[in-house]
């Protein structure tokens, strides 16, 4: 049946948007994410609000929608903080390219496929930190059955100047057969470039710097046919190169460690 509640209130339409953000927190419900279910509904007429939900409250939630309804104050710089943090407005960001406006990219990548990538205002160099979220893309790969990318599909998160989301779109990009081969080079090269980073660090755990780069510069020569082979699909030789190797330096950690990065 659900639950309506009336509030003889003198409201500024203007604040409204603010109160259904207050009613949101406080009672863990949803009105303005389109990409959920709708918990509820406000509507305003001069000295009277009607706050409609869907479900039935409980009497502990009705005493938590009066209190916030009649604690109720407008905040003059709620506007400014629904700003989205892209264009500072409360225009659609969508239509912006992002790409080309100087901000920092933070990546994260997985099993070679680039999952996510985060833009932010800043960044520490030192400490490697980024600071201040603007959009967030996050990706997955559809695959036919030998593992060529068929369609990949990207949700796009912006942000407003309060922290929270404000805008959430989601696109599907299709690959041609020679797109998807394509991908699937680009994605082996990146498991290769995350192999030989494990590889590197575990020989300076043990060894230091330079001889770890020249230790791994020798390990890297030994398995090259290996590497060309993986690169283009055929992808066993490699991880059995690894396991098989008789270097003195590789402690089987190492190994386990580079397997692993080489394996979908």
């Amino acid at each position: 049946m659900g639950t309506k509640l009336n509030y003889n209130k003198n409201i500024e339409i203007k604040s409204i948007p603010q109160l259904v953000d207050e009613l949101e927190g406080a009672l863990g419900v949803n009105n303005s994410d389109t990409t959920k279910p709708i918990d509820f509904s406000v509507t305003y007429i001069p000295t009277n609000l009607i706050v409609n939900f869907d479900f039935d409250l409980t009497q502990n939630q009705i005493d938590t929608c009066d209190n916030t309804v009649n604690n109720f104050i407008y905040n003059p710089n709620y506007t400014f903080r629904r700003f989205f943090k892209i264009n500072n407005s409360l225009g659609d960001p969508s239509k912006l390219d992002y790409d080309i406006l100087g901000l920092n990219k933070k990546r994260v990548i997985i099993k070679g496929e680039l999952r996510e990538v985060g833009y932010y205002c800043g960044y520490n160099p030192t400490a490697n930190t980024f600071s201040d979220l603007v959009v967030l893309e996050k990706r997955t790969y559809n695959r036919d059955p030998i593992g060529i990318a068929t369609s990949r599909n990207q949700t796009s998160i912006w942000y407003l100047n309060d922290g929270n989301s404000g805008l959430t779109k989601t696109f599907t990009k299709y690959y041609t057969e020679e797109q998807g081969i394509e991908e699937g080079i680009n994605r082996r090269g990146n498991m290769l470039s995350f192999a030989k980073t494990s590889l590197l660090n575990g020989l300076k755990e043990i060894y230091g710097e330079p001889t770890n780069q020249s230790y791994a510069f020798d390990m890297l020569t030994s398995v090259k046919t290996e590497m060309e082979y993986f690169t283009q699909g055929y992808t066993q030789p490699l991880r059995d190169a690894v396991s098989a190797s008789t270097k003195p330096y590789l402690t089987e950690q190492i190994k386990i460690n580079v397997i692993e990065q080489l394996t979908f």
